[in-house]
């Protein structure tokens, strides 16, 4: 059309959320590999306690996981994990769930009990499955087109 001139404002706003939704797809999953390798090791835990001594290590995985993270029906969520990756998160999320209940509230009692080491050993399983169904980059594995 003579006179209309595309000035490609949309297309780069366009880019740039697409960009950002990608960067906060990222941010998800990194957030979610990060908890995991936390509740995966006990040296780990006790790092954190360290290095942030106000912090109830126990009261804080929990918060991570189930109140700040795990949202399989949040759109960022869906879109950030590959069905497969999903199932796998879903069978950690309600593995955990289950022992909740009968978890200490301190890191060092935590760090006793059967059911706290069957979390810890889960956790690295999920963490071993999702680098098998993507590839390993660094601390983060990296999702794989649908």
């Amino acid at each position: 059309m003579p006179g209309k001139v595309d000035s490609g404002f949309k297309r780069g706003s366009e880019t740039k959320n697409e960009e950002e939704k990608g960067s906060m797809e990222r941010g998800l999953r990194e957030s979610i590999v990060e908890t995991l390798k936390i509740i995966a090791s006990k040296r780990a835990q006790i790092e954190y306690e360290k290095n942030v001594p106000i912090a109830d290590v126990h009261a804080e995985l929990v918060c991570m996981w189930f109140d700040d993270l795990y949202h399989p029906k949040a759109d960022l969520f869906l879109k950030s994990f590959s069905e497969e990756e999903r199932a796998v998160l879903a069978k950690f999320n309600a593995f955990y769930e289950a022992r909740l209940d009968s978890l200490p509230k301190t890191l060092k009692e935590l760090h006793r009990t059967s059911e706290w080491n069957e979390v810890c050993e889960k956790a690295n399983e999920v963490l071993t499955e999702l680098r098998l169904l993507g590839s390993s980059s660094g601390s983060v594995f990296r999702r794989r087109p649908h």
